[in-house]
């Protein structure tokens, strides 16, 4: 055969993130700003009510969707926290991961050459996954003197006849960056004027530090206009258990569990009994966010202070954007200098997207004493190498 590897997989590029990974296991005593996922292990009540509904024999597969009673814990949920009226049987899906969710919408919805607007610097895999499912990303840019904030009017411009999908994700990684509710409305009427789909990625829902999170889905006139994405994995500390939710029109979701059967069947049974224990976590989650809170403001002070670095207070996610344009080096080049030179892994801001040339990722879901080491080194790289 002349070439094995598919044009659909040519597209896409391996990330970045694990790219650092890979480079940063070759050194030793490392400190680590690169992996976005929570610190703490998943809160003891959780493992222990999964751990128990194991051994009573819940390891077999559930329904497409994911297990009835879930669903209905889910709903209640989405109607007690974010507003959102989602009938358990017909307008919710289990899924692996909000990734898969994800994965599904696109497969469920996009045709080749259909358009899906998505905000640039982005999380990497949303590129990827509208690529790889035929559609065209179309970026938005996210600007540093809006806090990263996505503007209605910057959507405006890009819409054509092929869009069919926005892509909002609030709060966002990998700037933190929030778009409030008055935003998010004015880009609700956008979705009802030219009817396309508004996909709302709520993964970092909970770990908020400025204002209130609000879900377009809870408005009763975009109803049919919105999907809504959850991930249990940062929330609740969660990542290696794999499960996360989509609610929305039952059309869309239909379509959506129908691909399911054949992409994953279902979400592990294990981690659905996990995810049914995590609803009902809330002091935990209160202590994760309390520390993240303490720990953005360690970073973000320690990043500031180093000359040619400045970073602004990130209202969500534990994900700092810091600006390094004064330095003098592309994001890709000093990211990889600086692993080599003082061992700190960073993330290149270019990953994420073209808006992102000139800053780097820093996760701060980590020890306060790595932040810590990892700035003083960082100072250090600075003065010594620059």
């Amino acid at each position: 055969m002349e070439d094995l590897i598919s044009a659909r997989s040519k597209k896409i590029k391996r990330s970045e993130i694990f790219e650092m990974m890979a480079l940063a296991s070759k050194y030793d005593n490392v400190v680590n700003f690169g992996v976005g996922e929570p610190h703490f292990d998943t809160p003891e009540s959780i493992i222990d009510y999964s751990f128990n509904e194991t051994r009573k024999g819940y390891t077999h597969y559930t329904v497409n969707a994911g297990d009835l009673k879930l669903r209905e814990a889910i709903s209640k949920k989405l109607l007690r926290d974010n507003g959102i009226k989602a009938d358990p049987d017909k307008e919710i899906i289990v899924t692996m991961g909000g990734i898969e969710a994800l994965l599904l919408l696109w497969l469920a919805t996009v045709n080749p050459g259909d358009e899906v607007i998505i905000q640039d610097p982005s999380w990497i895999n949303f590129n990827s996954q509208i690529l790889l499912t035929g559609g065209t990303p179309v970026k938005v840019p996210v600007k540093e003197e809006n806090d990263f904030a996505l503007k209605a009017s910057d959507i405006e411009e890009r819409i054509t006849d092929k869009t069919k999908l926005v892509l909002i994700n609030s709060p966002s990684n990998p700037t933190g960056g929030v778009t409030d509710k008055e935003e998010l409305i004015k880009i609700g009427k956008l979705a009802l004027e030219h009817d396309f789909i508004l996909v709302s990625d709520e993964t970092y829902e909970k770990i908020f530090y400025e204002g209130e999170h609000y879900s377009l889905a809870s408005r009763e006139e975009l109803r049919d206009h919105v999907i809504s994405i959850f991930s249990f994995s940062k929330t609740y500390a969660m990542t290696g258990w794999r499960v996360g939710f989509a609610a929305g029109p039952e059309k869309i979701i239909k379509e959506m569990i129908k691909i399911h059967d054949s992409v994953g069947l279902c979400a592990s049974s294990i981690s659905q009994s996990a995810a049914m224990a995590a609803l009902d976590v809330e002091k935990e989650v209160e202590e994760m966010v309390k520390d993240y809170r303490e720990n953005r403001d360690i970073i973000v002070e320690g990043l500031n202070s180093i000359a040619g670095i400045s970073c602004i207070y990130p209202a969500g996610t534990f994900y700092a954007f810091a600006n390094i344009k004064e330095l003098g080096k592309k994001s890709l080049e000093l990211s990889r200098d600086i692993l080599d030179k003082v061992q700190v892994v960073t993330i290149d801001g270019r990953s994420f997207g073209e808006a992102g040339e000139g800053y780097l990722r820093f996760t701060f879901a980590t020890s306060k004493e790595n932040i810590k080491e990892g700035i003083a080194r960082l100072d250090n790289y600075v003065k010594k190498y620059l």
